[in-house]
Parts: structure tokens; sequence; C-alpha cells
């Protein structure tokens, strides 16, 4: 009997352990969530995500390592400031998905770490301090995409599932582990040194050594100016902008390149149409055989206004009222989704200081966001609206 009544015991542990394992597991299983980005913002601010892709804001932060291990979608249109270290004990140990050319993650003073398993893929624009590649992770960067690592990047040992077919830019050092494999159709460059004892990089690295890229206001224009210290094979520079509003880039000049050269090379651009408050500058670089990279962004603020666009009602059933308060005759206006694709262009004609027009746009438009752009001599002008 004494044996039986011990079994008996030895089994309803068994039976408690067996249970709590599985309310354990339930527990974790029910704190994984999808997690959306719906508004630009600090990553620790719950106003910025979403449990719903384009819903309501849950006042609710990604929870990327266990229990959470959240799968993470920073979606078009919109730029997430990280404002906390995904490292150490707070890794990215799910998903993080900057889903298209529209959408980014930024921050040059916190770090980033792809823990074993997780998966990091980028459609978009990913600025980071550091970053750390964990064995078995899952790196792919898209054609189009940049990747700007301004301190140091490390890829682990066996790390071999990493894919660059955009561009991929260290400001830093550069370590490629043992057995670990960076492949893809894109590019590399790399402003510190590289570490990869066993030859395991096989995207080119950039033809050239850009030691500086400063893009400054002056008035109403925009002045850009670098240097390489070294160039291979290098046919021409493009300068490209963008609106802080879309990262949709637009061709601004074409520069001429030195070909191969061992000696600084200075050179210069300007942009005589830039956008009115903040906006994004980038080079690309392209070779005789047509491989194209892609410097960093530059962060430019142009505050001479020789006007200031207005649209109302927001939100709106499409039916506004645009105003731009300047002295130019005409306006071009165009209206764009978030994914940059034209719905509405017109030439606004006015002979007084004030342009006032009611737009009917409701046989146009479906409900979402867009952006209306003015343009005229005096600059650029983007306002946001929202089609309910």
């Amino acid at each position: 009997m004494k044996k039986l009544n011990a079994f008996k015991s030895l089994l309803k542990l068994a039976l408690l352990i067996i249970l709590i394992g599985v309310f354990q597991l339930s527990l974790n299983a029910q704190s994984t969530k999808n997690v959306y980005s719906v508004s630009n913002g600090n990553w620790s601010d719950g106003n910025t995500w979403s449990l719903t892709s384009g819903g309501p804001d849950c006042d609710c932060t990604p929870a990327p390592s266990n229990p959470g291990k959240d799968s993470i979608f920073i979606e078009g249109g919109y730029q997430v400031t990280l404002d906390i270290n995904l490292q150490t004990t707070n890794l990215v140990q799910g998903h993080l998905n900057i889903m298209d050319n529209t959408s980014s993650l930024y921050t040059t003073t916190k770090n980033i770490q792809i823990s074993a398993g997780a998966d990091l893929i980028v459609y978009g624009n990913l600025d980071v301090n550091d970053m750390k590649w964990g064995n078995q992770s899952y790196v792919y960067v898209a054609a189009g995409a940049v990747v700007h690592v301004h301190g140091a990047l490390a890829n682990g040992n066996n790390s071999d599932d990493i894919i660059i077919d955009g561009s991929l830019i260290v400001d830093g050092d550069l370590s490629n582990g043992l057995g670990a494999i960076i492949d893809g159709s894109g590019s590399i460059s790399v402003g510190g040194t590289i570490d990869d004892p066993e030859g395991g990089i096989q995207v080119p690295v950039m033809p050239i050594t850009l030691t500086d890229f400063t893009a400054k206001p002056d008035g109403d224009i925009v002045n850009l100016y670098w240097r390489t210290a070294s160039e291979v094979n290098n046919d021409y520079f493009t300068v490209e902008k963008s609106s802080a509003n879309t990262l949709i880039f637009e061709f601004v000049d074409n520069v001429k390149g030195a070909g191969n050269s061992n000696i600084p090379v200075d050179y210069f651009a300007t942009d005589f149409s830039p956008y009115m408050g903040n906006s994004y500058y980038r080079l690309k670089q392209t070779d005789f055989d047509g491989r194209v990279t892609y410097s960093n962004l530059l962060a430019v603020t142009v505050n001479k206004l020789m006007g200031e666009l207005n649209v109302f009602p927001i939100p709106s059933d499409g039916n506004m009222n645009i105003n731009l308060n300047t002295p130019a005759v005409e306006l071009f206006v165009v209206v764009y989704d978030v994914y940059g694709n034209e719905h509405f262009s017109k030439l606004l004609v006015n002979q007084s200081g004030t342009v006032l027009y009611g737009l009917d746009l409701r046989n146009k438009l479906t409900p979402g966001v867009y952006l209306i752009r003015a343009s005229n001599v005096n600059g650029i002008y983007e306002k946001k609206i929202v089609i309910r």
C-alpha cells in the first residue's frame, strides 16, 4: 500500500509539472504578437504602434525578446526612431521587418543585436550605431534598400544566411566570423578595417572610399560636397533627394567620377530647388559595368519659406481647399500615395498674392494617407492628408 501511495504521489507531481509547463507555454504564446507602426515616433512610445496593420495605436511597445519574441513591422510611410538598445537581454529574437522603400528605422546612438533564429528583413532604410548578427540568424537587405551601420558590424561564427541585395554601409570595422558568409547582388562600403579570415564576404565592396559627405543649406539652395580617398572603375555619381515624408528618392544631378584614382578627389553639386523643411540626400555611385552602390543619408532642413502650404479640412472626404501664400502666379499640384504613385495633378493659376483653390478628389482617391506636393518658382512644399 505504501508503494502504491508513493507511486500516486509521484504521478500527481509529474502531472503538476506537465500542467505548469503547458501553462507557461500558453503564456508565452499569448504574449507573442504582431506589432505594426502606425505613425512616425519613438520606439518606446506606445502611440507609435498598433496590434493591427493601419489600426488604432495600442499604447504598447514591441517585445523583441522572450517571452514576447514579437514580429515587428515598420510599415510604409513611417520612420521609427530607435531610442533604446536592442541587445543583450533585449535583443531581437523574433522578426524585425522594415517593409518597403518608404519605411525606416533610425538611430545613430543605439545598437541592434539579431539573435540566433531571428529575422531582419529590410526593404527600406535602417540606420544604427553598432550591429551584431548571431549564428543562424537570417538577414535580407532588398535591392534599393540601405542599411547604414554608423559604428561596427559583427557577423557571428557560422552565420551563413546573410543576403545583401541592396547597400550595406559600415562606417567602422566589419568582422565576419569563422564559417560566416555574406552573399547577394548588392554592395558593401566599409570605412574601417575588414576582418574576414575565411573570405566569406562574397558581396562586392564599394569601389570608392568615401571620406566626407556633407549637404548644407544656403538660403533657398543646398550645396553638397563629398571627397573620395580612392576610386576603382567609378563612372559617375548621382545626387538624389527625398522629402522626409516619403523617403522616395528623385534625381538632382549627375557628377562625373574619376574612374581609377588613389589620391583624394573633391566633388561638388548644388540643388537649386530643395524641399522646404526637412529632407534627405544621398549619393548613388555607378561603375562602368553598371553596378550601383549608395551612400548614407544626410538630413537637411531648409527654413527659408516663401510661403506656407495649408490644406483643409483634414481628414476629408476628398472635397478640400488648398492654400499657398506665395507671390508666384503658377502652382503645380500633385497628389501621391505613400508608395509614390501619382493619383492627381493640376496646374493652378492665380494673379493674386494668395492662391486658394477648391479641389474635388472624391472620385480619384480611396480612403488612406496621401501626400500633396505643390511646387512653384520659390520651392517645393508638402502636406500629408487623410481621406476617410
